[in-house]
């Protein structure tokens, strides 16, 4: 399991390449007139997936979850301001902060 600091460190970064990476996409996209099925974005999106999914199990080893990808899509990296938690104990996941959090929480 990684050390708060460091997997809040490993979260920014994985958001600041995926924002890129996004961004990146929308210019192709429209200069090439590239669709999602095209297999240069189905292949971004699997790269995404599995960079989450490591880290996911860097931060958590012993616990299956899909918080980030749920952070990351569902809640749009915390724009949504959407609330998790457990045990009816809800809160706002805003920050990377409160994502490791959560994942950690239970």
């Amino acid at each position: 399991m990684l050390e708060k600091e460091q997997a809040i460190r490993l979260l920014d970064e994985l958001m600041e390449l995926i924002k890129q990476n996004n961004a990146a996409r929308e210019d192709l996209g429209r200069v090439l007139d590239f669709g999602i099925e095209s297999p240069i974005f189905q292949t971004s999106d699997a790269i995404t997936r599995f960079a989450t999914e490591i880290l996911e199990r860097m931060i958590l080893p012993d616990k299956e979850t899909d918080w980030i990808d749920w952070y990351l899509w569902e809640n749009d990296m915390g724009k949504n301001c959407h609330t998790a938690g457990y045990d009816g104990v809800m809160r706002p996941i805003i920050t990377t902060t409160d994502l490791y959090e959560l994942m950690v929480e239970k």
